[in-house]
């Protein structure tokens, strides 16, 4: 039985007003978590109550259904596109996979977009092709990262995480005080 076949069921028309790829995310996970506990590698499954759980949901990316326009992304059975806000943005080339959506008890919506990119030879580094030509330990640098709460790392020589977006850059800093209403 898929999701499908409960549609025309009375009470379950509801089903009809959902993306038939997240009822069929949510019936593999629930098929993976059965075997999985047949299998004896995990415990028993834990059914999600309505009120009680995260909501969240993914939908799978199939003819066009998932796409950007603007700057927002369009989703099965939402008549406008959504604008988003990305802090990341979309590096070209890749095969959009999967789009999970997560209402959070802050009121807010998050989108965690997946793209799958081929995958690319790295070039060993200086240091590496020295020690595989010498065996000596000294061609290759080490690094250490102590873990820093309002940081998340720092490393030996003192730089704390960031990345740069428009020549701004932007550090890791857990707001802490400000998330926390």
């Amino acid at each position: 039985m898929t999701p499908a076949d409960y549609k025309g069921t009375s009470g379950l028309e509801w089903l009809s007003d959902v993306d038939s790829y997240a009822l069929l995310n949510v019936q593999l996970n629930l098929e993976k978590a059965r075997s999985d506990y047949f299998s004896g590698d995990k415990g028993k499954p834990r059914y999600k109550k309505k009120h009680c759980c995260r909501d969240t949901y993914t939908t799978n990316f199939c003819k066009n259904n998932i796409r950007f326009e603007g700057a927002g992304i369009r989703l099965p059975k939402i008549a406008d596109p959504i604008r988003l806000s990305m802090h990341i943005p979309v590096r070209p080339g890749g095969q959009l996979k999967n789009v999970t959506v997560t209402h959070e008890p802050d009121e807010k919506w998050y989108f965690s977009i997946t793209f799958e990119y081929p995958a690319e030879e790295a070039e060993p580094s200086f240091g590496l092709r020295q020690f595989f030509k010498t065996g000596g330990r000294d061609a290759v640098s080490a690094i250490g990262l102590d873990m820093s709460v309002p940081f998340l790392y720092v490393d030996n020589t003192g730089k704390k995480p960031s990345y740069e977006i428009n020549r701004d850059e932007i550090r890791f800093i857990k707001q802490y005080r400000k998330l926390e209403k």
